[in-house]
C-alpha cells in the first residue's frame, strides 16, 4: 500500500479516536474528523463511506489484534501457557492500543462491540479447551469468567484507571480463577505432555 495512503488513514483514524474519547459516536461528524486530521472531505470519502464505516473498520482491526494473540499463542500449544497468562497478554495488547480501545468502549453505548467480544471468546475458549457448550457446568463457568474479565477490562478502560497495570489486573484475575475449569484444564494439558 502507498505510504501516502497509510499516512492519510492514520491521520483520519487518529483524529477519529481523539474525537471518540470526547463524545459519543453519533455526535461525531465527517467535518470534525477532516478538520482534526487536516484533510479535505473528499479525501475522507476516498477511504471511508461515512463515520460508521470508519468506526467499524477500527473496531474490526482492534478485534483482529486480540484474536491474533489468541491464535498465535493459545492455538500454537505454547508450553506452560495458561488462561491467566493469556489474559495478561491480551491486556498488554489492549494497553499497546489503549486510546483505540478507550474510544471504542466509550462509543459502544449499546454494548454491541463488547457483546461480540464476549461471544467470540466464549466460543473460542470452549473450542480450544474442548469444552462441551451443551454442558451447563462448562457453559456457565466459561460465560461467567469471560463476562467478568471482559467487563473488568471494559470498566478499566471506560473509567481510565491508570494506576492498574496489566500485571495487576492479571494477578487479580489469577486470584479469582484458582479453582476454575480453565486452570484444571491447563494443568491436565500440561500433565499430559
Amino acid at each position: 500500500m502507498d505510504k501516502r495512503v497509510i499516512k492519510t488513514r492514520q491521520a483520519i483514524q487518529s483524529a477519529f479516536i481523539t474525537l471518540m474519547k470526547e463524545r459519543p459516536l453519533d455526535k461525531i461528524t465527517v467535518q470534525e474528523i477532516t478538520r482534526q486530521a487536516e484533510i479535505g472531505r473528499g479525501t475522507f470519502y476516498l477511504h471511508y463511506k461515512d463515520v460508521n464505516d470508519l468506526y467499524q473498520h477500527i473496531a474490526q482491526e482492534a478485534m483482529a489484534s486480540i484474536e491474533g494473540v489468541l491464535d498465535a499463542d493459545y492455538t500454537q500449544g505454547i508450553p506452560n501457557l495458561d488462561f491467566v497468562s493469556l489474559c495478561q497478554q491480551i491486556i498488554e495488547k489492549v494497553l499497546e492500543n489503549k486510546d483505540i480501545y478507550q474510544g471504542i468502549i466509550k462509543s459502544d453505548t449499546d454494548s454491541y462491540y463488547i457483546n461480540n467480544v464476549k461471544k467470540f471468546f466464549i466460543k473460542k475458549i470452549c473450542e480450544l479447551e474442548g469444552f462441551d457448550e451443551t454442558s451447563v457446568d462448562h457453559y456457565v463457568e466459561v460465560v461467567f469468567y469471560i463476562s467478568g474479565i471482559v467487563g473488568l477490562i471494559e470498566s478499566w478502560l471506560r473509567d481510565d484507571l491508570p494506576n492498574f497495570t496489566a500485571h495487576d489486573i492479571s494477578a487479580g484475575i489469577d486470584l479469582q480463577l484458582k479453582n476454575s475449569v480453565f486452570l484444571r484444564a491447563s494443568q491436565k494439558n500440561q500433565d499430559n505432555k
